[in-house]
This record gives C-alpha cells, structure tokens and sequence, in this order.
C-alpha cells in the first residue's frame, strides 16, 4: 500500500490507473478507441492492459476474468484500478490523450537526450515538440494545400444543391442569416432572465420536429424542467401550469374543441419524437463535448449541438484566470463544429453593462468575462428586450428582439418578435 500510495502521487501512474479502472468498468471503450500498450509506463500496468484485451476478446471483462491465475501483486493491481476508475466513461477519451500525450513526450525526450546529449533544454524542446504535433493534427488529410482551379471541380459538387443551411424556427431571422450552417459557431447573448434558455430550446426542439437529430446539452436546468418548456411549446399549457401539476382545466383550440390539460400531457407522446437528445450533466467540458457528439453520429447520426451556456462550461485544463478559462473554452468549442462539421449553437451570458445602456442595445463587447467568444463566433445574436422573463403586462407578451450583431456569412439586423414565456417561446407578430 505503500507503494501504491507513492505512485499515486505520479500524474502518469495514476492516469493509467485510472484508464485501467474505466476498462473494467465499461470494456466497450476497447471497441471505441485505439489504445496502445507502449502507451502505459508501468510494467504491471502494461501487463494488466494486456490481460484485459484479451480477456476483451475471449469474452465478457471483470475483475475476476482478468485477475484469474495471475500473481497476487498483479491480482492487488486490477482491484486498485477498478477503485481509482473516474465517474463517468465520457472522461476516457480525455484520460487517453494525457497517456498518448505523456508516452510522445516520453519518447521525444528519449530520443534527444539520446541524440544530443545530457547538455540539452529536453523540456523546452520536448514543449515545442509536442506544439508541432498537435498543430499537425489539423492537417491530415490528402488535401492540405488547394489553389481556386484544382479545388474548383469539388466546388461544384458542393454547391450544386445549395448552401446547406437547416432552417430556424424563425423566418425573420433567417432572413438574416440564413439557418444554422454546417461547422458554424453560433452565439446567443442576454443578461440573466430574459431567455437565454427559451431561444435555445425552441430552436432545438424545432429542428427536432424537422427530423433532424439534435443534442441538446443543459447545465442550467435538469431535463424535467426541460420537458416542461417542450410539452409548453407543443400543446399550448402554460409551462407554470405544467411544472406545478395544475392540470385541472380544459384548453380551447382552433378549431373551437377543446380538451383537458391533464389528458393532452399524458398523452403528449404522440406529438413528440426521439430526435432531441436532452442531457444535463453537472459538467460538461470541450473533451467530453466531443466524446458525447462522437459516441451519437456513431449510434444515430447528428445535426446540430446547443450548449446552455459556455460560461459555465468547464475546461479539461486548469486556469487560475476566469477568462483563460473561457476563452480556451471557446476556442474548443469553435474547434468542435468544425471537426464534426454541425452547427454548435451556444447561450453566452452578457455583463451589466447593458442594463445600463440607454439606446442601441446589446454589443458584441457585451459578452461577459471574455471577448474572445466574440471573436470566434461565425454568428452572433443578442437578446434585446424591456422586460424580464415572464414580464406581462398586457397579456399578449412582449416585444423581444433577436439583434444579430456579426455575420461572416451575411448582413447583421434585428428581427422582432413577442416573447409568449407562458408558453416558453417567442413567435413572430
């Protein structure tokens, strides 16, 4: 134990450990993700993610499975591993990068030292080593260099069908920008309670009613109040009614029927679908942002991704400075549609600087902590309105304007609307 304790002071011991642990616990990360033996630093730990493997291969993988007929020090190892495994599998895709990034640094030292002699800076030259890799990821691929004419031919057959944009719940702001385009990165700004989560989750939700596949990732709100906000949306019941279980009453429609609140909840699953994938982790970081999205478009494919919101987004990297922290965020974020070519449409909260503003609304510099979000954004939209949410004064709603502040693709503009928060959306007048 003693030892165990010295090694667990070792960054590289114990993300092995920890690696070994999540095999354990979830084997069909082995069917996810390339894992190497050299990766491991430890001799016994090499030999445990051997017997794991091929255990994974022979059949199902436990502890007893791997421990059977081994030495008892390798046996006390696998029962470590399974304690010091992290709490969710969504963090082994992050944990394997350190071990990959620690066994090339490892390597590259190696080799320097070996190469130039103990009279070397191996760290500095092992930092700018490891920069040059990580740069060379972004281009592998056979076309890394196009000139207009050879790239020209493959132009047209991205074009013939249009720009591919996937409509807005909004015709008015899609006059502005289009849609939600492959590998944009989309802001959506506003101080606190003027609907910030409501912009987002009718976007979402009609996208789903498209039939396009959606994930929507909440670290404001639990998915129950989620499902409040949809089945408001869709069947026309105050969402406050809804939350409350206040059911008892009939709802009128259109066609001058009507029906009990309580029976169109229950029998709600008829108007809904599978396409919005709703999760509401305490955290959610850039690398397991990616581990979710990657996992779906294997499962069933995705379209578009929202993050409710980047602020408090967490980061895979500590920063003793707030807006370090956000603006790697962002930049990862940014990252993210790109590599997996979607829309990733995220709330950003605004500074109070706007309350204060007398005319002209919210700005791009509005963005609270960062500027950096800003900068990254291939659009931006800002909430303007008089009232808080769930202000009504004459109970028709509010006027709420969705004010498009940057645009690499287009114009910039307001499009104006009225916030119904009693039915969690904003529609056009």
């Amino acid at each position: 134990m003693i030892e165990l304790d010295y090694k667990m002071q070792n960054p590289q011991f114990e993300c092995e450990l920890m690696l070994l642990g999540a095999m354990l616990h979830w084997p069909d990360v082995l069917d996810d993700f390339v894992v190497d033996v050299q990766w491991f630093d430890d001799a016994v730990n090499r030999h445990v993610f051997s017997k794991v493997r091929q255990v994974f291969a022979d059949g199902d993988v436990t502890c007893v499975s791997v421990a059977l007929g081994e030495q008892p020090n390798v046996v006390s190892r696998i029962y470590d591993a399974y304690s010091a495994c992290f709490a969710s599998r969504i963090s082994f895709e992050y944990y394997l990068g350190k071990l990959r990034e620690s066994w090339a640094k490892r390597i590259i030292r190696l080799g320097l030292e070996n190469l130039l002699g103990d009279d070397v800076d191996s760290k500095a030259l092992v930092a700018e080593a490891n920069r040059v890799l990580q740069s060379a990821e972004f281009v592998d691929g056979d076309e890394m260099v196009s000139s207009p004419v050879s790239y020209h031919e493959k132009y047209l057959d991205e074009m013939k069908d249009g720009v591919a944009f996937m409509a807005s719940a909004w015709r008015r702001l899609n006059k502005l920008i289009g849609g939600w385009r492959d590998s944009g990165f989309y802001l959506v700004g506003g101080r606190p309670g003027q609907g910030k989560t409501t912009v987002l989750l009718q976007a979402a939700w009609d996208l789903a009613r498209q039939g396009r596949k959606v994930l929507f990732v909440s670290l404001e709100m639990p998915v129950l109040q989620l499902q409040h906000r949809i089945l408001s949306q869709t069947l026309g019941i105050d969402v406050t009614k809804i939350a409350d279980n206040d059911l008892d009453f009939e709802v009128m429609h259109s066609d001058s029927t009507s029906s009990w609140a309580v029976d169109m909840v229950r029998d709600a699953k008829a108007v809904l679908n599978d396409n919005l994938l709703m999760i509401s982790p305490e955290s959610i970081s850039p690398m397991s942002l990616r581990a979710l999205i990657r996992r779906q478009q294997r499962s069933g494919g995705l379209d578009a991704v929202f993050v409710d919101y980047l602020q408090i987004s967490d980061d895979d990297e500590k920063h003793s400075i707030r807006s370090d922290q956000v603006r790697s965020i962002s930049g990862k974020y940014k990252k993210i549609a790109r590599k997996f070519d979607l829309p990733l449409i995220t709330a950003v909260q605004l500074n109070r600087e706007v309350e204060s503003r007398v005319k002209g609304g919210p700005k791009l510099t509005d963005i609270s902590e960062s500027d950096k979000p800003g900068m990254d954004a291939d659009v931006a939209i800002m909430i303007h309105r008089e009232f808080q949410e769930g202000d009504n004064p004459d109970g028709q709603g509010t006027d709420l304007y969705l004010k498009v502040v940057k645009n690499r693709h287009g114009q910039t503009g307001s499009a104006r609307f009225v916030a119904q928060d009693g039915f969690a959306r904003i529609v056009e007048r």
